[in-house]
């Protein structure tokens, strides 16, 4: 992430099972909607600041749930990436990269219960006119 050039953030649609169309993939199975957002500066530095802290995480714990993004952050440099897909559901984020051709190699994955009302928050500032995450509590 701090080496990244362009933020874009986009909405997540999740359909298990389905394998995702090359040109939308995000992360191994999920498909972005849209075109998304590109980010400002200020957002960028926003989000960074939670990402960052280790007090956004609860490092000693899995999720409880089946991860299913709702909205992911995609962090160019050149031609690699680095995903960050979010799951309100289940309070976690999982980290990707992805490499020329398509390979996306998966990361860690975090709950982010402590820090799920400011990342909520950012998530719809930078997402405004998509009602899917709007309607995101």
């Amino acid at each position: 992430l701090a080496s990244a050039t362009q933020f874009t953030a986009v909405r997540i649609n999740a359909a298990p099972g389905v394998r995702p169309a090359p040109e939308l993939a995000v992360g191994q199975d999920f498909e972005r909607a849209g075109a998304g957002s590109v980010l400002t500066s200020e957002q960028v530095k926003t989000l960074r600041a939670v990402l960052y802290d280790e007090k956004s995480f609860k490092l000693n714990q899995v999720p409880k749930c089946e991860f299913v993004p709702d909205a992911a952050v995609i962090a160019q440099s050149g031609v690699d990436a680095v995903e960050v897909l979010l799951s309100f559901k289940c309070d976690a984020l999982m980290f990707f990269a992805t490499k020329p051709g398509g390979r996306s190699i998966p990361g860690a994955m975090l709950v982010f219960k402590p820090a799920r009302k400011p990342l909520l928050a950012w998530v719809k500032e930078v997402l405004p006119n998509d009602a899917v995450i709007r309607g995101l509590k």
